[in-house]
């Protein structure tokens, strides 16, 4: 099954550090860095970031190192 969500450009970048195995903190310092205006988007919206990508299924675990 495939499935479409629309994602800002910030959020898109974010799930691809995380996706590349990058910790939650230095994903975000990285996508601050690259992308103007970013950590405007990330302060506004992380959190419902995860709520929607938890609901959906994309993280299953979380590992506090």
């Amino acid at each position: 099954e495939t499935y479409r969500e629309a994602l800002t450009p910030a959020g898109f970048a974010l799930l691809r550090k995380l996706q590349s195995g990058t910790p939650l903190v230095p994903a975000c310092e990285a996508v601050t860095s690259e992308l103007p205006g970013a950590a405007a988007t990330l302060e506004a919206d992380l959190s419902g970031w995860f709520q929607r990508w938890a609901s959906l299924g994309l993280f299953t675990d979380i590992v506090v190192s």
